[in-house]
């Protein structure tokens, strides 16, 4: 990873936010949950296969949310934005959104109000 990668991921760590090497172990476990290789993936969302594995690296920018939401599909799986409040034992989902799907269906809607504990995760 270059050093302008390094102080980016350490700049969002120190905010509290997810590292670029979080978000690419959550992009390889996603798609290997679901038994696609890098080249199926590639197919199904029109990239290169080279484009899936810098995604998947530490190498490059954080995705943008439009790339997620495209991952997301490629691998038919719903991508939801959760804002969550900090609170004892862990945190309160406040609102969470499908940003992909139906309006019918939402996934996300049935977090609100749960209680998750983050500090396991992150400690």
């Amino acid at each position: 990873m270059n050093s302008r990668h390094f102080r980016q991921d350490a700049l969002l760590e120190a905010n509290g936010m997810a590292s670029r090497y979080e978000i690419a172990l959550a992009l390889l476990a996603t798609r290997k949950s679901v038994a696609l290789t890098q080249r199926q993936l590639a197919a199904r969302a029109s990239w290169k296969i080279q484009f899936v594995c810098r995604l998947e690296s530490l190498d490059g920018r954080l995705p943008d949310l439009t790339t997620l939401i495209r991952y997301a599909k490629a691998c038919d799986v719903e991508l939801c934005l959760l804002f969550s409040q900090a609170c004892a034992g862990g945190a309160s989902v406040v609102r969470a959104i499908t940003l992909r799907g139906s309006p019918e269906v939402c996934p996300a809607k049935t977090l609100t109000g749960r209680l998750f504990d983050y500090a396991a995760k992150r400690n």
